[in-house]
């Protein structure tokens, strides 16, 4: 194994697919329903522009001794809308029983006449308007999701 990297993988580029998320529903359950559609099994998300009405961040307070990092070093809180996606980054995999949408995001809302941004691991998002996601599927046999030894937790993973 590589000193630096836990793993390495060349997948295939396969479709891209855009999907508009209605305003008022859970991200997550409209993710979840364009792969299915899609019969997507795994990808990464390569664009995403609009809008939510609310979401929940988690964001680790301290770098762990050890792992897994445990719920009392976890920061997670509400942030209501309307909020600006500035970014939207992660990817997903879905295959049978195993899945997950693994994303990170950043929006900003206004404070006061001024823009203030929240972000981090993306748990929970309502959409607001205009809200598109661009996602690119990749194709590898060899990744799944799974337990990772490093972060002692369900991640991606190479077999």
């Amino acid at each position: 194994m590589s000193q630096h990297l836990s793993w390495i993988t060349t997948p295939i580029a396969g479709k891209i697919i855009q999907f508009k998320v209605n305003i008022g529903v859970d991200v997550f359950d409209a993710f979840r329903e364009a792969i299915i559609t899609e019969d997507l099994h795994y990808g990464v998300i390569i664009g995403s522009c609009g809008a939510l009405k609310s979401a929940v961040f988690n964001n680790v307070k301290e770098t762990p001794q050890s792992y897994p990092i445990e719920k009392n070093n976890l920061v997670s809180f509400q942030c209501d809308g309307p909020m600006e996606i500035n970014s939207l980054i992660g990817w997903y995999y879905h295959k049978e029983e195993n899945e997950m949408i693994h994303l990170h995001c950043s929006a900003s809302r206004n404070e006061n006449g001024i823009p203030a941004i929240y972000g981090g691991h993306l748990v929970q998002a309502i959409a607001g308007p205009k809200m598109v996601i661009t996602i690119q599927e990749l194709i590898d046999e060899k990744l799944l999701v799974g337990f990772d030894e490093q972060c002692k937790k369900t991640d991606l993973i190479r077999r």
